[in-house]
């Protein structure tokens, strides 16, 4: 029979009752007695002894004022009466004392309620936070320009929504509870699980095309869990305590050397699959360029030139960008184009652009129109900016621009 066993042990701090007695009744009729909690999990092991009693207390959610922190004047108290802490779930406390005559400190009157007005007030705090939060990222171009270019950065302020409006749920459902209410609190189980399937989208997302990039940024997490398993393993065949520790911190100590080892060779070799894969990405591109809608300097001049280039694909699921240089002597040309999935998506970009580039080269854009395009031109900089439904396009090009000759070409090189 397992002497250890991990469970889920997701209450809410104004459940703390309900915590109490989910606590009592896993010793009295299960025989397990609380070793640990964390987040939505809490690990138990076998115990034969039924003289043990749990109590929580929740005093530290039910004021702003504590903002989570145990007063140690009420901690004393415990210990004085023959109680000691083994554990914190949700800011609640869990004490415990094998002395079944052992007072109990006496909670405030009201104190369910308190806490659930405390927690429902931290939840429109840190609700009006993320929408401040998000009212930036979104009405920012910068922001919006790299968010929508990276699959990261999507999925994280997806995440941020989500999080916004759980937070605001979880804040009007908390002020209008009624006891009692003895299950457990699915949305904290729900909100975990989402929050992980979050993390995990972003790094598949970001490195689906980096698989020795992607391998050795789990490694770590793998070799995490198997540790633990092999601790927990050491620990359950452990009796005596004296024999426990010894063996505990020794294998804790080799355990994170082993740790520490992983990381930081995970370390190195991320950052060299990622160079090698960016480097030979790049040699793809570049055998390709004829294929890319961007401006080459042979497509403006019949000369024989030798020169550098540069070429960079961002790509999400809302769009592919590509930022092509190209030097040959005092010749330069510069393209971004950038064709989302949909009009809406486009026009953060567009705008971006069109505000940093009068920014960048310190002048301001000129409307002009070729056959029904409607473009921006800065005429000192010789540079054209405009979009087309999903399309966005930038290009500076080394001289001045003469519209019949380069617009022609840029239409060809985007099929329009």
């Amino acid at each position: 029979m397992k002497n250890n066993t991990i469970q889920i042990f997701a209450y809410a701090p104004y459940q703390y009752k309900e915590m109490e007695a989910y606590l009592n009744r896993n010793l009295q009729e299960k025989g397990l007695k609380l070793r640990w909690c964390k987040g939505i999990f809490a690990g138990f092991e076998k115990t034969t002894t039924k003289e043990l009693q749990y109590i929580v207390d929740p005093i530290a959610t039910s004021s702003l004022v504590y903002c989570n922190r145990y007063p140690k004047a009420r901690m004393e108290e415990y210990m004085e009466n023959g109680w000691y802490g083994v554990g914190k779930s949700k800011g609640c406390y869990i004490f415990s004392s094998d002395d079944l005559t052992a007072e109990k400190p006496e909670l405030e009157p009201n104190l369910q309620a308190k806490i659930q007005k405390t927690g429902s007030t931290w939840s429109f705090i840190f609700s009006i936070l993320l929408v401040a939060l998000l009212g930036y990222l979104f009405t920012s171009p910068m922001m919006m320009y790299n968010i929508l270019l990276r699959d990261l950065y999507l999925v994280l302020s997806g995440l941020l929504v989500f999080i916004c409006g759980y937070t605001l749920v979880n804040g009007i459902i908390t002020l209008g509870y009624r006891p009692p209410h003895k299950k457990m609190n699915i949305r904290y189980v729900l909100y975990t699980f989402i929050v992980i399937l979050f993390y995990i989208g972003a790094i598949v997302l970001e490195l689906h095309n980096e698989t020795n990039t992607l391998f050795y940024m789990v490694l770590p997490i793998v070799v995490l869990l198997i540790c633990s398993t092999v601790l927990i393993r050491i620990s359950q065949k452990l009796r005596k305590a004296e024999q426990s520790n010894k063996n505990l911190i020794i294998a804790i100590c080799v355990i994170g050397v082993i740790l520490m080892g992983t990381i930081a060779i995970s370390f190195q070799k991320i950052n060299t699959s990622s160079d090698a894969y960016s480097s030979i990405h790049q040699e793809q591109l570049l055998e390709n360029l004829a294929e890319l809608p961007v401006l080459l300097l042979e497509d403006l001049t019949e000369e024989v030139l030798e020169s550098k280039q540069l070429v960079k694909e961002n790509s999400s699921l809302l769009g592919t960008n590509f930022l092509y240089a190209e030097e040959a002597d005092d010749w330069y040309t510069f393209t971004n184009v950038t064709r989302m999935q949909t009009t809406w998506a486009a026009t953060p970009i567009f705008t971006y652009l069109y505000n940093q580039c009068q920014v960048d080269y310190q002048g301001s854009f000129e409307t002009k129109e070729y056959k029904g395009l409607v473009y921006y031109e800065l005429v000192e900089n010789n540079t054209i900016l405009f979009q087309k439904e999903e399309l966005v396009y930038l290009v500076t090009l080394p001289e001045p621009i003469i519209e019949e000759e380069i617009l022609p070409k840029i239409m060809e090189k985007l099929k329009l």
